[in-house]
């Protein structure tokens, strides 16, 4: 941690003294840099995010206005000097924050997440806008499988990469970039048997601009899985976009999720390619 605050403080000239003003741990340093990715940048959605939810049980301490305005601080800094652009700090925040991560939701009693069996079947799953939380299925990954994952973050993929190597993982390779301008090229000599896109929408919501490259990729009767949040109403728009994208060469099945207590529960919608020279539209 000693590390990290000193590569803070020569990109910066700031250090994390205001987290513990406030009672907190430097560390929170590290939570606040993914929760950036969350909100997609979004300074008031952060606050909200971080404050007054993830804080909640854990409330800062003394001058809040001040802290607010502090971590307020941080979050401009970061995403203005450090996002995307500093790569030995985010890795050293990547170790950081994944050795000291603990799954809360998990640790609460919560069933640990699991991958549609369509994105375990021995073949090839590309994982669009993979996302931190990617990291819940690494140690249950199908050994058989090949993993492909894309994310723009560079935190986030540093933090899937330091765990991907700290389990010794071979069958996972991480691409950073925007799912928009990715080159399907790229991996052009694997048969991709699915492509899973977990809340795709809050992070591209003009992803269907884009679809018709992967819906192009998958092999005869493979899969396009989507999944979103039960807390959000994404899941209707895939439905509303059904008979235009998925309406010729495609059966679909949708599982619902039902646990509404359970922030780590999804609606799953599944295509599957029966056909693969009818790509119309």
């Amino acid at each position: 941690m000693i590390q990290l605050e000193n590569a803070y403080k020569s990109i910066t000239g700031k250090n994390f003294d205001f987290f513990v003003n406030a009672g907190l741990a430097k560390t929170e340093c590290t939570t606040c840099q993914l929760f950036f990715d969350n909100c997609s940048g979004n300074v008031d959605l952060f606050e909200h995010q971080f404050i007054i939810d993830y804080l909640k049980d854990n409330p800062p301490k003394g001058d809040i206005e001040q802290f607010k305005i502090d971590v307020r601080d941080f979050f401009k800094t970061y995403g203005e000097l450090i996002y995307n652009k500093e790569t030995q700090y985010l890795k050293l925040s990547a170790q950081v924050y994944v050795d000291l991560f603990v799954n809360r939701y998990v640790a609460a009693g919560i069933s640990e997440p699991k991958l549609p069996p369509e994105c375990a079947n021995g073949d090839f799953c590309l994982d669009l806008a993979s996302g931190f939380n990617y990291i819940d299925f690494l140690e249950n990954l199908n050994p058989s499988t090949s993993y492909f994952l894309i994310d723009k973050s560079y935190y986030t993929c540093e933090c899937l990469k330091y765990k991907i190597n700290k389990l010794g993982l071979k069958n996972i390779e991480i691409y950073c970039g925007c799912v928009k301008g990715f080159d399907t090229s790229i991996i052009k000599n694997h048969t991709v048997s699915a492509i899973r896109a977990k809340n795709i929408l809050a992070y591209i919501p003009d992803f269907y601009d884009h679809i018709d490259k992967y819906k192009k990729i998958i092999c005869e009767n493979g899969h396009f899985v989507f999944q979103e949040s039960i807390r959000s109403c994404a899941m209707n728009i895939h439905l509303s976009n059904k008979d235009r994208y998925f309406c010729n060469g495609w059966d679909s099945t949708l599982e619902i999720g039902s646990n509404q207590k359970d922030p780590l529960c999804l609606h799953t919608l599944v295509y599957k390619k029966v056909n693969n020279d009818n790509q119309q539209r």
